[in-house]
């Protein structure tokens, strides 16, 4: 029988925590990764199979995104369903192929608007993902006050957006816009906080399950993030 004293005991626990902490973000790293090998990738594969044959190839593309529009929904359900499930195989499964779905519905922006400007709105994601994170791992649980303020921006700018229907206001849109991405901001913060909590309630002790739910939300939170400044660079960029 080995005995531990405290300070060994708070060294391997420590030390399962970085592991957990590392086993989610190598699972959100191989996610966005996915993503952007599909979402680069789908339109050279569709234009070496169809060729100049422009109608298939359009056809083929159209089926592709209702379709991974539908999966990845399903899989969403599916991911928050089974996160607590010790077995981890179907996790993986429904994560990579949701990863490869938001592949194939970015992939249309992601050619229109080319490598450099995808790369610059990627490195922006990342970088303001991680400022978030910051917040949220200072704020931990103190982060009641934050829904309240996201749920005042949502309102917000539904009520501006369904006004701009009828008004076709530009300033209006903008503000709509960055209220939508200040919302998506305050979920990264809201999730890493949830992401600490859980990674010290295990104890460490984090399945695969468990990681790929916690790497699903922050997966969400960018992806969210990058359309949103993928979407501000673009307009900038055309005028």
């Amino acid at each position: 029988m080995e005995f531990y004293t405290e300070e060994e005991k708070q060294s391997n626990a420590v030390s399962r925590k970085g592991i957990s902490y590392a086993k989610i973000y190598l699972w959100f790293g191989l996610g966005i990764l996915i993503t952007g090998i599909v979402g680069f990738g789908l339109p050279y594969i569709l234009q070496a199979i169809y060729g100049t044959n422009n109608e298939s190839m359009v056809s083929c593309y159209t089926i592709l995104v209702v379709a991974s529009a539908i999966a990845s929904i399903v899989l969403s359900l599916v991911i928050n369903l089974r996160f607590m499930k010790e077995k981890s195989t179907a996790s993986i499964i429904c994560f990579t192929l949701y990863s490869v779905a938001f592949g194939i519905l970015l992939s249309s922006a992601l050619s229109f608007v080319g490598l450099e400007t995808s790369l610059y709105a990627f490195l922006i994601t990342g970088g303001v993902m991680f400022l978030m994170g910051i917040f949220g791992a200072l704020l931990k649980n103190r982060i009641k006050n934050i829904y309240l303020v996201i749920l005042s921006l949502l309102f917000s700018s539904l009520i501006i957006s369904l006004v701009n229907l009828f008004l076709f206001n530009e300033m209006l849109y903008w503000i709509s816009t960055f209220a939508m991405l200040a919302i998506s901001l305050l979920f990264v913060v809201i999730d890493t906080a949830f992401i600490i909590r859980v990674v010290n309630v295990q104890d460490g002790y984090l399945n695969n399950s468990l990681a790929i739910y916690c790497a699903y939300r922050l997966y969400s939170d960018f992806i969210l993030i990058f359309i949103r400044v993928l979407l501000i660079i673009a307009a900038n960029s055309k005028n």
